[in-house]
């Protein structure tokens, strides 16, 4: 139990150093939305997503190791005893930090879907008007050539 706890520590750290990069790059995610900066956006992303792999596959380490918990009776992580494994307390402590940072990505990453939202509400208006005025052109253009301008 004792190097199954260990384990789980290494993989949880390493799954909270790339979570707090997921929540740099939201941050960073806000600001291109903001400015409308629609390349770093992009790049933005991109890295996001490349991160999020490499999180799920720490992810699938760790749930094989959780499911290791049960031979010890543990159904969660919450339930090992911290007087008996001295570890245990580590880990729950990375797991209420791990908790923590995801809060903070959701709370920042709803703010940057409502940004996008009333972004892209803006531009199909923006598209909307010049498809207005191309229309208004076209005809007026047509009306010309019949009198002969």
């Amino acid at each position: 139990m004792k190097s199954l706890i260990v384990d789980m520590i290494v993989i949880s750290k390493k799954k909270l150093k790339l979570l707090k990069e997921i929540l740099t790059l939201t941050k960073k995610q806000r600001v291109s939305i903001e400015d409308k900066d629609i390349e770093s956006l992009s790049e933005i992303l991109e890295k996001k997503d490349e991160t999020i792999e490499r999180i799920n596959e720490l992810d699938k380490s760790l749930k094989k190791l959780k499911l290791s918990l049960r031979e010890y009776e543990v159904q969660s992580i919450k339930d090992i005893d911290s007087d008996k494994y001295i570890n245990a307390k580590d880990l729950k402590n990375i797991s209420k930090k791990i908790e923590k940072v995801l809060l903070d990505i959701k709370e920042i990453d709803d703010y940057n879907n409502k940004l996008s939202k009333e972004l892209l509400k803006k531009f199909k208006s923006n598209v909307k008007g010049i498809k207005e005025s191309r229309r208004v052109t076209n005809i007026y253009n047509q009306n010309m050539n019949r009198r002969g301008f």
